[in-house]
């Protein structure tokens, strides 16, 4: 799909009288011009033309061949409808500040910062992207989308290294503004790590096995850490867990590759899918998510879609296990664990 951008173009002609300056230049009366368009006369003869400033609407003729009593008609089409021409902080385009050697004017000395031992040894480092997305889909009914991903890391001396995420890959844009709020992004995630201990803060998962067969799995919202002295080792976690566990099975449909709604224990519609919880199988077997694969699916609307590379139809049977927030309730997630080990030296 090609998305193309009018913008309005309008004719104009100047009548100009050569100066006889040294540049050979004339300045037509408008800015932003079309270069293809330009035909300049004299004397009903074509004149070829040097150079063309475009933004500034400037032509360069051949020095020397004309006097300052010739005129020029010149024909051209420029862009009425105004765009910046340069970018960048304003604060550049100031004018130098010129102070004289005698002037009672005092300028007082930079200081620079003195850095410690640990601020010297500190490097840390950020990027990121914004994007956003346009579908137009056959129906004629459009959607403006985007998402944002920030990433941190780096060393804050000591041994201390630290790195986050912050993403979500599907923001709905409203021509009146949107406010997302930070529990509906896709992944806030920040680590603190050292030789002794390491945290973890945002959204997290909790892995504990205990009696060999047992495992207690959940995404949390929360902090959790490790640490080790000596012969001593510890965890804990202190999180909250809004998310509820869910089976659903679906009877597919003929030619319909989704969406396909995902309600609640209760039948709820209202409800939030946690991200990276779901988990889909078609008759039998397990899907991939993403656009190249098998299904996507909108955590906000709680909807699955299933790509061409895998067709649904009445005989489909389809089964998929999802967390969901119905955001009528939270539940504390809290626990702690310390060992010794008797045979470190």
């Amino acid at each position: 799909m090609e998305v193309l951008i009018a913008l309005n173009v309008e004719a104009f002609s100047d009548t100009i009288t050569f100066s006889g300056r040294k540049n050979d230049t004339l300045q037509l009366s408008k800015r932003l011009i079309i270069s293809e368009s330009v035909r300049v006369f004299m004397d009903d003869k074509l004149v070829v033309v040097e150079h063309i400033d475009w933004i500034n609407g400037k032509i360069t003729i051949p020095k020397g061949r004309y006097s300052h009593e010739n005129k020029f008609i010149i024909h051209y089409k420029y862009y009425p409808d105004t765009f910046p021409i340069s970018v960048g902080p304003k604060w550049k385009y100031l004018p130098s500040l010129k102070i004289k050697k005698n002037s009672d004017i005092k300028i007082s000395p930079i200081i620079k910062p003195k850095l410690n031992k640990q601020s010297k040894n500190s490097k840390i480092f950020s990027s990121g992207n914004i994007f956003r997305q346009l579908n137009m889909p056959e129906m004629g009914s459009s959607e403006f989308s985007g998402g944002l991903q920030m990433q941190l890391i780096g060393n804050m001396g000591n041994e201390v290294k630290i790195s986050g995420v912050l993403s979500d890959r599907n923001i709905q844009l409203d021509q009146n503004g949107t406010t997302t709020s930070i529990e509906t992004l896709d992944q806030i995630y920040l680590n603190i790590s050292h030789p002794s201990f390491s945290a973890d803060a945002g959204n997290i998962m909790y892995n504990h096995e205990y009696l060999k067969d047992h495992s207690i799995e959940r995404k949390l919202v929360g902090i959790k850490n490790k640490f080790s002295a000596n012969s001593w080792n510890g965890s804990s976690v202190y999180a909250g867990s809004r998310s509820i566990f869910h089976t659903l099975t679906i009877q597919g449909e003929d030619g319909v590759q989704g969406p396909y709604v995902l309600y609640g224990k209760n039948g709820e519609r209202e409800i939030l899918v946690l991200s990276g919880t779901e988990k889909v199988w078609v008759d039998g077997k397990e899907q991939v998510r993403g656009h190249n694969y098998d299904y996507t699916i909108n955590y906000n609307s709680a909807e699955v879609f299933f790509t061409p590379n895998i067709l649904i139809h009445s005989q489909s049977d389809i089964l998929i296990e999802f967390q969901y927030t119905n955001f009528n309730y939270s539940k504390l997630f809290r626990g702690g664990a310390v060992e010794k080990d008797f045979n470190a030296n």
